[in-house]
């Protein structure tokens, strides 16, 4: 009975389907997709109930934000301060303050947005839940790609797919330069208001000795200087290195006391 209902249920998922003398069972395309990816039935029941007409990224956060993957996550009553914060304020997609968070899968949702806009959680739980979102959901993400673009012939499905690439580069942003350690908002800008808008652009700069700062650190740092990142271009097999400079040495350099700075500056003479 247990494998006659399970057979059933993937029946209706259209998984698996019957030969036409009935007694042979064979994979449909949605099967290999959930196979191929190691994805739940209830999460192929999740993508089934989402509106491939008029779905857009909030609605296909939310398809995903119900995946049996995440079932293990449980809501906390001290987390429920932080998450209301990213529903109303912070988040992308903000909700009336009427409208609370008060399950599992909207805490989900907001996680999500919390990880796309570079917010930081408070505690070490929200953290870790963070990370596994930011693991399971560009394989959940690719697969529903998958499912929308070859058995639906869905037109929303170049959105998942959009969706899945900001989720593995961990900013709404597809612009390079905003993945780079660092780089927040006004950062980007600053680099933008330069006309650099690539990685190209951003080497070049190493040519002078020291460059103005463009984004502050986040994190203090001791007194020595830390490479942070070391971005290689093949084609010129030149370097370009962002680190932090001490306050000692911001403050020789006309920039205020304690107030730590970032600089690119060339690999070579960094570490003379």
């Amino acid at each position: 009975n247990i494998v006659v209902h399970a057979l059933q249920e993937l029946v209706q998922l259209e998984c698996v389907k019957y030969s036409n003398d009935g007694f042979n069972i064979m994979s449909t395309n949605i099967g290999f997709l959930m196979c191929k990816r190691y994805i739940k039935a209830d999460t192929m029941k999740a993508f089934n109930q989402l509106n491939t007409n008029t779905g857009d990224y909030d609605s296909i956060l939310e398809t995903i934000s119900n995946a049996a993957e995440f079932s293990d996550m449980i809501l906390r009553r001290n987390q429920k301060q932080w998450l209301n914060k990213v529903n109303w304020e912070l988040g992308r997609f903000t909700r009336p303050k009427k409208e609370r968070v008060k399950t599992v899968q909207q805490k989900i949702f907001q996680l999500f947005q919390a990880h796309l806009g570079k917010i930081n959680p408070p505690d070490m739980t929200l953290v870790q839940e963070t990370v596994k979102i930011s693991k399971e959901g560009p394989r959940i993400l690719e697969t529903l790609f998958s499912y929308l673009a070859n058995v639906k012939k869905s037109a929303i499905a170049p959105k998942a797919y959009i969706l899945m690439r900001s989720v593995k580069l961990s900013s709404w942003s597809s612009d390079f330069l905003a993945q780079l350690p660092g780089i927040g908002p006004a950062s980007l800008a600053e680099l933008h208001s330069r006309n650099i808008f690539t990685l190209e652009a951003l080497i070049r700069l190493t040519e002078k000795k020291y460059i103005a700062a463009v984004a502050q650190a986040k994190q203090i740092l001791s007194q020595k200087v830390k490479v942070r990142s070391a971005l290689t271009l093949s084609d010129t097999k030149r370097k370009a290195t962002i680190c932090i400079e001490s306050a000692n040495h911001a403050a020789s350099k006309n920039c205020p006391p304690k107030n730590y700075r970032l600089f690119i500056c060339q690999k070579e003479k960094l570490l003379k």
